[in-house]
């Protein structure tokens, strides 16, 4: 029953990041990455819908990892293949989005006159 209500817990939280994710992909106005970031103005990005996209496409990636990650440790009943599949589907994926979150910035900022 604990590992259900766990589960359950772990779906919640990737519903939100899901969502988080749904969100940034239809805005119109730049969307931010980090917690308290101001988001860039629309005049500093060369393109505001990719840069949206982009982000959108994060946040839903890292809610389906999450959803994966705990389906696959659930289904397997496996206390370390559980916690492999958890740390696979909720700790790796964020190091992977601040990189792709770098990338983006240089690709999508426009470059201040020197």
């Amino acid at each position: 029953m604990e590992d259900l209500f766990g589960c359950v817990i772990v779906i919640l939280v990737g519903c939100v990041m899901l969502s988080i994710g749904i969100v940034q992909y239809r805005k119109k106005d730049p969307v931010g990455f980090y917690s308290g970031e101001k988001p860039p103005r629309p005049d500093e990005l060369t393109d505001v819908t990719e840069w949206n996209h982009k982000h959108g496409m994060l946040w839903m990636g890292f809610g389906l990892s999450i959803f994966l990650g705990c389906l696959l440790g659930f289904l397997l009943r496996d206390s370390m293949i559980c916690a492999f599949f958890f740390i696979g589907g909720v700790v790796i994926p964020l190091p992977v989005m601040i990189l792709l979150h770098q990338k983006y910035v240089k690709k999508y900022r426009k470059q201040l006159p020197k």
